[in-house]
Formats: structure tokens, sequence, C-alpha cells
């Protein structure tokens, strides 16, 4: 629950890899998940859904009693404000600063 969702890719995959490539392809970086709605590049989430069959918004509402076991973390909002597109807090996802 407390987890934010960062970790470490040890390959690159955002263009794609082919039957034979050498892993791990290029250079370890440090990842981690969306924490607020609009973050994703628009359409990604719904395709997502799309594909996998499943619906954000259910997964969402079926998680709500999880809410008040969630604690800030540091580091949540590591990337806020650098997103070119409105965005909205989800509840439950607080960064330590904003709870002081």
């Amino acid at each position: 629950m407390n987890s934010y969702g960062k970790t470490w890719h040890t390959w690159q995959s955002e263009k794609g890899t082919q039957p034979g490539d050498r892993m791990p392809y290029g250079p370890p970086m440090l990842a981690w998940s969306f924490n607020r709605d609009g973050e994703a590049q628009p359409g990604l989430v719904e395709a997502r859904d799309r594909q996998m069959n499943m619906s954000t918004a259910e997964r969402r509402r079926a998680r709500q009693d999880l809410v008040p076991a969630a604690r800030p973390q540091e580091g949540v909002d590591a990337l806020k404000g650098r997103f070119p597109r409105p965005v909205q807090d989800i509840p439950g996802v607080v960064d330590k600063r904003a709870a002081r």
C-alpha cells in the first residue's frame, strides 16, 4: 500500500525489443509509477485497460478501503509540476513534505 511504484529497470524497452536482442538493452534507469491522474500520456491508461480487459476506475473503487492505510512517503512529489497537462491528486498518495 505504501509503495508508489519506484523500480530499477535494467533495460529500456520503450522502443520495443526484437527476438535475438541482447539484454540488458541500455543503461539501468530509475523509474516509478505516475502519482497523479493526468501524468500518463493521454490515451495510455485507456489503451492498457482495453488491452488487458480491465477498468482502472473500477479497480480504484474496489480498493477505496485501502486509502486509510496509506501513509505519506518521500519522493511522491518529485515530478510535481513537470507535466504539461492538468493533473489531479489520487486519494492516499501524499508526499511526506506536503503532509507536514
